[in-house]
């Protein structure tokens, strides 16, 4: 494990010099030598989180470590700034004890730092105990301020609440007013995690409104950000997507991407759920079926002996499936394939299409929508 105490250490036996250092990380020999004098006596130069993020990347290997220096870091008696920076550091990495901690320090500190303390633990609240989102809106609503980092968390909670109601086009509009608000802030290091954020849930909203291109567009900013692993791996999961239907390699090549930097990341059941994609994506494309392999659902199983001409096997299977309430539409898009008569194999398909609608997943009522088509084509309604 690499902890703040020995990133001195690797700093110190790195060969570069300190211009050469500050070269790989992208700031001048002066912060080099500051630094190190911080790490190494704890002096009053406090480094920006941000230089202290470069080095932690460039000498550690995986997340897990990157979080704990950055924790090591957040446990000093850092300034104003950096508390702020630690705060959204510790949200967008579900680092919800370290959050806590951060927040309590807020007490007795400026108004504005207290009033966006307030609006990380409302956003703490829903991750950890589900509170219900009308609820935490009410309370962020009391939050009132003209300062661009506190307007920017409140729309952020705002674009949070339509996605949960599945309500893609608003959230598009929101995520939209977000990344403008984005810009307002004046912190560097805020202003580019804030945009990157919205423009998350801005890919998200064009993801389920079937606007691919604009997706692939929105993928390749964040690719090429400082993002970390966890947003690179969800903006590899919806490029992946687009290209579900149309590519399958490329379909392939970004989920296999986007489970590993979740895998990397210690987001394992993250991992496994892209891994899931990737089952769905070979049955469709009835491609190594033979290795196609994985912690699998009653849906997946009977689609896979489907697509291997395995329709008894695959009729059995969904007769006595088990499934939650976002798998009915994949249930009910099985039983229209495997029905015998085309007038319940359309009333399947059909209801599949509506019950996706209903949850929001237009990616995927498109299963359903080609069946029909095709359906149609080959059997047209008299």
């Amino acid at each position: 494990m690499i902890t703040l105490e020995n990133l001195y250490d690797k700093m110190i036996f790195d060969e570069r010099s300190n211009v050469e250092l500050g070269a790989a990380i992208k700031v001048s020999d002066k912060t080099i030598a500051n630094m190190k004098n911080y790490l190494k006596n704890q002096s009053q130069n406090e480094p920006k989180l941000e230089n202290i993020l470069s080095l932690a990347r460039l000498y550690a290997n995986n997340s897990t470590n990157i979080d704990a220096i950055v924790q090591d870091f957040g446990k000093n008696d850092v300034g104003a700034t950096n508390l702020l920076k630690l705060m959204d550091y510790a949200y967008d990495n579900s680092l919800f004890d370290f959050l806590t901690d951060l927040i309590n320090r807020c007490k007795g500190k400026s108004q504005n730092l207290q009033k966006t303390a307030k609006l990380y633990d409302l956003l703490r609240i829903k991750k950890t105990q589900n509170k219900k989102w009308t609820s935490i809106i009410l309370e962020a609503k009391l939050v009132r301020s003209s300062d661009p980092v506190i307007v920017y968390l409140l729309s952020i909670i705002d674009s949070l609440v339509v996605l949960e109601a599945r309500n893609f086009s608003e959230l598009e509009l929101k995520s939209e007013l977000s990344i403008k608000l984005a810009k307002k802030v004046k912190n560097d290091y805020l202003r580019q995690s804030f945009t990157i954020r919205a423009l998350t849930s801005l890919m998200r909203a064009k993801m389920q409104l079937l606007k691919y291109e604009e997706v692939e567009k929105i993928s390749k900013v964040i690719f090429n950000s400082n993002a970390g692993e966890r947003i690179k791996a969800s903006a590899y999961f919806s490029l992946a997507l687009t290209k579900f239907f149309s590519d399958y390699d490329g379909c392939e090549e970004n989920l296999k991407k986007s489970s590993y930097l979740y895998a990397r990341s210690g987001r394992i059941k993250d991992s496994q759920a892209v891994d899931s994609h990737l089952f769905i994506a070979k049955c469709y494309h009835k491609v190594d079926l033979d290795n196609a392999t994985g912690d699998t659902s009653d849906f997946d199983r009977a689609y896979y002996y489907y697509q291997k001409g395995l329709i008894n096997e695959s009729e059995q299977l969904i007769k006595n499936a088990t499934y939650e309430d976002f798998e009915a539409p994949f249930i009910s898009f099985m039983k229209g394939l495997i029905a015998n008569d085309l007038s319940s194999k359309r009333d399947h398909l059909r209801q599949s299409i509506i019950l996706f609608e209903a949850i929001g997943d237009m990616h995927y009522a498109q299963l359903p929508m080609l069946e029909l088509k095709q359906l149609d084509k080959e059997v047209p309604i008299n």
